[in-house]
Parts: structure tokens; sequence; C-alpha cells
């Protein structure tokens, strides 16, 4: 079977490059490209105990009892009461803040000094947590919630302006929204200088091993295909199942392809330079290369998707979201690997491994013996 697979792929190399190529553009042309960003709260399933807990508050209260913004106020010794009583009309007038028109529940609360034993909170006057507070605090965390049309970026950049609008000794803003906010843009900042560093990393291992420049390429061109499709899949198959992604997913999905593809074709590369070595022939020398790694590459590429895979019974709703994504992505880098790599091979092999010289050239050793089995030219 690995001979047959071999002599098809490589009879049919041409087609092989050309249809992943073109798989590649229909693939960014009609399947949608990964999330930028998805709120934890996409993670949690719909039935679980705390989505109806929030949803039971959102029905009794007008707004869930889970904020996922929070302004944090400070002072080293205690905030003045005029601080504190500026923080209680901002928060008792929140629903005449035009300019901030996602906003539908502030909820101020002070740290223990000075709170009474029992304090009531309506939804017409969230600030009456701040209505007993006459004596020193040093703290005020003010929680906002929002509309659930509301982006991130845009929650983020609304709690930043009601904190300078309406507040006073802000420390900052904090809560789970603005941490998955800063989370994204550092990945967005720095995941493009990692892929560069790593596919330079590649190139240079690749390129100094098999003491060739089209030996990274091509296998950089097949890890490229397959990011190209992996991601793709990966985000069609989940809006169409209805699983949230969470936004880490597309870092791990670099890492992976980039890992996972590299080594696959590095198995092909190996084994036909040896090939050449022996004084194969080019094309032959392809075909016994790719029918030696194909069941290797195979293999592993199950071995791995099944591991990844099995995230799917994890207990942790984050490690779950990513089983059938890694899953999706190593059985696409390992068609790709099969197929697209041993293509290339046939294709450029030529200029690829053009500094490998056979230690024997074909025929050699029948010239030698047919001299050594016959008598010699007879001598004058």
């Amino acid at each position: 079977m690995a001979k047959a697979f071999a002599y098809l792929i490589v009879g049919l190399r041409f087609p092989v490059v050309l249809g992943w190529a073109a798989a590649v553009v229909l693939a960014v042309l009609f399947l949608p490209p990964l999330p930028s960003s998805g709120g934890l709260s996409d993670l949690i399933p719909a039935g679980s105990a705390a989505a109806q807990a929030d949803a039971s508050a959102a029905r009794l209260f007008g707004y869930p009892l889970e904020a996922g913004i929070a302004i944090v106020q400070s002072h080293p010794h205690a905030l003045s009461q005029a601080v504190v009583d500026k923080t209680a009309r901002a928060a008792d007038r929140y629903d005449h803040h035009a300019s901030i028109p996602g906003l539908v529940a502030v909820i101020p609360i002070p740290n223990g000094a000075g709170i009474p034993q029992a304090i009531t909170v309506s939804p017409a006057s969230a600030a009456g947590l701040l209505a007993g507070v006459r004596q020193r605090t040093s703290t005020i965390v003010t929680f906002l919630e929002f509309s659930a049309d509301s982006s991130m970026q845009q929650q983020v950049s609304d709690a930043g302006l009601y904190a300078h609008r309406y507040l006073a000794d802000v420390v900052g803003v904090t809560g789970p929204v603005a941490a998955q906010y800063e989370q994204g843009l550092i990945i967005d900042r720095d995941l493009p200088w990692v892929e560069l560093f790593t596919v330079l990393a590649i190139a240079l291992i690749v390129g100094v091993r098999f003491r060739s420049l089209l030996a990274p390429l091509a296998a950089l061109a097949c890890a490229g295909t397959a990011y190209a499709l992996a991601v793709r899949l990966v985000a069609w198959g989940a809006q169409r199942t209805g699983v949230a992604l969470p936004q880490e997913v597309d870092p791990v999905l670099v890492v992976l392809l980039l890992g996972v593809t590299t080594d696959y074709c590095v198995f092909f590369l190996a084994e036909m330079r040896a090939r050449l070595a022996e004084g194969a022939d080019r094309l032959q020398a392809v075909r016994d290369s790719t029918a030696a790694s194909a069941p290797i590459v195979f293999t592993a590429g199950l071995i791995v998707a099944a591991g990844t895979g099995a995230l799917l019974v994890a207990r942790g709703g984050l490690l779950r979201s990513f089983g059938p994504g890694l899953a999706a992505t190593v059985l696409v880098s390992m068609a790709v690997s099969l197929t697209l790599m041993p293509a290339l091979l046939g294709v450029l092999s030529g200029l690829m491994f053009r500094h490998v010289t056979p230690a024997r050239s074909p025929g050699c050793g029948q010239a030698t013996s047919t001299s050594r089995g016959s008598p010699g030219p007879p001598l004058n």
C-alpha cells in the first residue's frame, strides 16, 4: 500500500501541488478566520449551574450579579467623604449616562471599614451600598455591567471613560473581561514575532542540516498550507457546531502546526537524501522515500490527533474547547505532509539536493564485476 501510494503521489505531483494551492485560495475566500477574541463566559455550557444563576439574577434584579469589569478606587489612608459621595451619586445616576449607552448597572462596593451590618440594594439605587458609609474607607470597587452585545474592547474603553468622568482616586480598571482583553492585546502584539523567529529557526536548522535552501522552504510551504487550511476549518467547524473558541487557540495552533508539519517533512527529506546518496534515480528516490516515510507519518499523525482529541473528556471547559481544534489541526498537517511534501520533492528535488553525490553511480558495480569476470585485453 505504501508503494502504491508513493507511485500515485509522485505520478500526480503537479496536480497535487496545484490542488493544495487551490484549496488554500478557496479556504481564504469562503471559510471564516479564527475569531480575534471570545469571552470567557462563552466557554461555560448553556445549561450549567453558573449560567442558570446568572440568568436568574438578570431576571430578578434587572442585571447579572457577576460583572466582568471593575474600577478600583483607593487611597493609602482613606478616601475622602467627597470622593465617596461622588461615587455614590455617579452610581445612582448610571442610567442617565447617555455617553455610555452600553452600561446597564453600576454597583459600588466599599471595603470592610465602616460598612453597616445590613445594606439594601435595588436596581433603582445601586448606590445604596455606599449610603451608610460615613466612616473611613480606603477602597471602593465599582462593578460595571454592560449589555450583552458590548464587545470586550467597548467595555474596557467605556469603563475607562466612566472612571475618568465620574470617579476620583482611581487606581485602574480590572476584572476578567479587562484581563482577557489585555491578554488578547499581548497575543496580537507578540504572536507575529514568535511566528517570525520560529520560522527563521526552522529555516536555519533544516537548511544547515540538509545544506539546501529549498529544503526549509518546502517544509515551510507545507506548514503554511496546513495553517491556512487548519485555522479556517477549525473556525468553520466551531461556527457550525456552536462551540466557542478561546482567543488562546491561535498561538497554540501555530506552535502545533509548525512543530508537527516540520517534523513530518524532515522524515521525507532525510529519506530522500539517503536514497540519492545510494545512487537512486531522482523520481525513484522520491518514491522510495515516500514509501518508507508515509507509514511513519500516518501512524504518528493518528496518535497525536487521538491524544489531543482526548481533551474532549477533560473536566475543565477551557481544555475541552481545545480538543477538537487541535485534533483537526494535526490531521490537516498529516494530510499536507503526506501528499504535498512528496509532490514538492518530485518537482524540486533536482535543485534541492543537487549537492548530493552518490557513493557510486548506477551501473558502476556492474562494470566492475564484468571487468573482474572477463579476461582483459591481450598484452602486446
